[in-house]
């Protein structure tokens, strides 16, 4: 990793959460999604509307640093929900069902990933640019509001 983590690109921060994470870019065509319940892997239908928001998803992970665990995954979509929402049923969905797993997990954890995206925007309203992967952390950051 960079020594300022936030002059990276998106694309060079996003590569990297791909390592950690054991995601790669198939994830945004595949037909299934695949999810851990511990030793059991869930397979969900990877419909047209998460393809086209997992990749802003995944960039939102990059953006606030919360992991893929299902802890993390609360704490993103909280965030998701407190900075806008998203254009997608489906995806409030998704996120409402993280968020209420997370609650079990860690309550305070959860609130906290809310009030941080009160006054954030996210990336769910733009449709996808591979430019935008050329944007520094940093920069893309402070466009769209997240405190760290």
């Amino acid at each position: 990793m960079a020594s300022d983590p936030g002059s990276l690109t998106l694309r060079e921060a996003r590569q990297e959460y791909f390592d950690r994470s054991g995601f790669n870019e198939q994830s945004y065509t595949s037909k299934w999604a695949r999810f851990q319940l511990g030793p059991i892997p869930l397979l969900i239908p990877n419909f047209s509307t998460r393809r086209r928001a997992v990749r802003l998803h995944d960039l939102h992970h990059v953006l606030t640093g919360y992991e893929t665990t299902w802890l993390g995954e609360a704490e993103v979509s909280a965030w998701e929900a407190a900075s806008g929402g998203a254009p997608y049923l489906t995806v409030w969905m998704l996120m409402t069902f993280a968020m209420v797993i997370g609650v079990f997990i860690d309550k305070d954890a959860v609130c906290r990933a809310y009030r941080r995206g009160c006054g954030s925007r996210n990336l769910f309203f733009k449709d996808f640019d591979d430019r935008m992967l050329d944007i520094s952390l940093r920069e893309m950051r402070r466009t769209l509001g997240i405190r760290s």
